[in-house]
């Protein structure tokens, strides 16, 4: 089945239009093109910014938009999937985008600053992330820095975390 891969979305709010950067997934090459979503800038007009971002993620959610590396799929990322299917009704989309929605709010809020990542078994920082494993430097000054904790915690997830501990620094 094929899915959106999504590079931006723009919301003119004061036009109420909606204008995604994106390719289908199932065609070679990659052909990036913008297009307005009638349907999305119709949520938009009608139903206003909430009610198109619950879409958003609902549209995430599902898997027709992917690859984004923005805010609406870094928080899904952080769902607790229980939650929805013990929270709600599965079949009821609205009480999904209620969720969702409260989940994307949590994760905007979220304590921002700056983070490294130690190592406790070599007593060393972590200076970037590879795809076999991760560099190590001994000056903090030259340790990756990550935004926000969650965001730390996201590129830990699959590493042992005995061996590692996210600090915040000044």
């Amino acid at each position: 089945m094929s899915y959106e891969i999504v590079k931006t979305i723009k919301i003119n709010q004061k036009d109420s239009e909606v204008h995604i950067k994106s390719a289908t997934s199932n065609v070679y090459p990659k052909d990036y093109r913008w297009w307005h979503s009638l349907s999305l800038s119709k949520i938009l007009k009608e139903e206003g910014m909430i009610a198109l971002q619950k879409e958003l993620l609902l549209q995430y959610y599902e898997g027709n938009f992917q690859k984004s590396n923005n805010d609406y799929e870094k928080s899904l990322i952080s769902l607790d999937r229980e939650t929805i299917y013990f929270g709600c009704d599965v079949a009821n989309k609205e009480d999904i985008k209620k969720i969702l929605l409260k989940n994307y709010i949590d994760f905007t809020n979220r304590k921002k600053g700056k983070f490294v990542v130690f190592n406790t078994v070599r007593e060393k920082y972590v200076s970037r992330f590879c795809s076999k494993g991760c560099y190590l430097t001994e000056d903090q000054e030259d340790a990756k820095v990550f935004p926000s904790k969650e965001d730390a915690a996201l590129k830990l997830q699959y590493f042992d975390n005995s061996k590692y501990e996210i600090l915040e620094v000044a």
